[in-house]
């Protein structure tokens, strides 16, 4: 939102005022009003809305102009009198004299303003006078467009009076309230009825047991073939020996590296028995879920000493 600085343009005819600043104006009004409205610009940027409104109404009235106005109506708005902001909004937009760089401005302004005036709707019986702060609404059903606070509302039903009633308001409300010759009943507006967020997902379980029960179901098969393939050397060993005297020298060398062979093989499968062995256990010990629950198993806890690890055995 950004106030418009004072434009060296002709202006309407001023018109006689009432107001007490053009009164006390000893110079001519359009010195005076240019004087009002750079006070309200001062006070505008100061943020003080009230004294930015006093000043721009008095400058409105002493030199007349629609970017005067606007200015009045910012305040206004500020002010959260939106009902009168819209008024001088729209009385903005008719006049010939607002630049038309301004109109997109304007615009933004009075939907602003628009969404925020709230709405008293008074249902009553056919007859009635309705009142919100001593300004008579008409209408069927009477519908009065109020500023957010505390309204006064008065209903009278046959010469007497059927309600009369303090309502405070929100920004943008729309209260209903609805009136017989016996009581009142104020309806309160609409609540949300947005489906509530979903319950969050439950904690995913640990692997299966059965993971470790492969695992484990590996490690003896492995185990087995590292045995025989354990037993199987030392009997190629064994023959060797028996048969070193009566073989020749490539029989022995051809022996000896078969030999070789088979015992790379029977190391080869110790190590992968082994490490099968350590990665089941650490599966079942940290891993594997065998309650069905969720627990927390093993990982890392940051406490005031250090860091530890934790696990579930």
């Amino acid at each position: 939102m950004r106030l418009v600085g004072w434009l060296s343009v002709t202006v309407l005819a001023l018109a006689v005022s009432s107001n007490a600043r053009a009164q006390a104006c000893a110079e001519d009004p359009a010195t005076c009003g240019r004087r009002e409205f750079e006070s309200g610009i001062e006070a505008y940027q100061a943020k003080d809305w009230a004294k930015a409104a006093t000043h721009f109404e008095a400058a409105q009235k002493l030199r007349p102009h629609p970017v005067v106005l606007f200015n009045w109506a910012l305040a206004e708005s500020k002010l959260e009198h939106y009902v009168a902001a819209l008024a001088h909004f729209d009385q903005v937009l008719a006049d010939p004299e607002t630049p038309k760089s301004l109109l997109p401005q304007i615009e933004s302004e009075k939907a602003n303003a628009q969404k925020n005036v709230a709405t008293l709707e008074i249902e009553a019986a056919a007859g009635a006078e309705v009142v919100v702060d001593d300004r008579k609404i008409e209408g069927s059903p009477p519908v009065a467009s109020v500023d957010p606070g505390e309204h006064r509302v008065r209903v009278t039903l046959d010469g007497k009076i059927a309600l009369d009633k303090r309502l405070r308001v929100r920004a943008g409300e729309r209260l209903r309230i609805a009136v017989d010759r016996s009581r009142e009943v104020v309806v309160p507006p609409p609540t949300s009825t947005a489906a509530p967020p979903p319950p969050p997902p439950p904690p995913e379980a640990g692997p299966s047991p059965i993971w470790f029960y492969a695992g484990a179901g590996l490690t003896a098969v492995l185990g087995g073939v590292t045995v025989w393939s354990a037993l199987d050397t030392q009997r190629a060993f064994d023959d060797y020996e028996r048969d070193l005297p009566k073989s020749t020298q490539a029989e022995a060398d051809a022996r000896v590296a078969a030999g070789h062979d088979k015992e790379l093989r029977t190391n080869l499968l110790i190590g992968a028995t082994a490490l099968a062995a350590v990665g089941t256990a650490a599966l079942g010990l940290f891993v594997v879920d065998f309650s069905g629950k969720q627990q927390p198993r093993a990982g890392l806890l940051l406490g005031p000493t250090g860091i530890s690890a934790v696990g579930q055995f």
